[in-house]
């Protein structure tokens, strides 16, 4: 039971990995191409109401949140690590298990609330 426990635990752990990984390229993407894909409504835009103000704004942005996404994956992948730890009886920290199901449902709410937005 602990094995299959902990094997679920890190497969949820990992879907949310890759949804940030997901979500940082969509940023990273849509801020470097911004333009090329808005509806060419830029007066309410952030950095508008130009073109040139509204692509500046969203490229910063886009690129400023993929060290913030690495940072997240490095504790993702810590936490991967101390999971893997406590599963092999290594003195993995006791922590790893309750922040693994919080980062679970955190990262179900995020996919729920990214799902609405779109």
């Amino acid at each position: 039971m602990r094995v299959l426990t902990h094997s679920v635990l890190s497969l949820l752990v990992g879907t949310v990995a890759w949804f940030v990984v997901a979500l940082s390229v969509i940023a990273a993407f849509r801020g470097l191409f911004y333009g090329l894909i808005t509806d060419g409504s830029y007066q309410h835009s952030w950095g508008g109401p130009t073109l040139v103000g509204a692509w500046l704004v969203h490229l910063v942005l886009g690129l400023l949140l993929v060290p913030v996404a690495v940072w997240i994956l490095r504790g993702i992948a810590v936490l991967q690590i101390g999971l893997t730890r406590r599963l092999l009886g290594n003195g993995g920290p006791a922590w790893a298990v309750p922040v693994a199901l919080v980062l679970a449902v955190a990262g179900a709410l995020l996919f729920r609330s990214w799902l609405h937005q779109i």
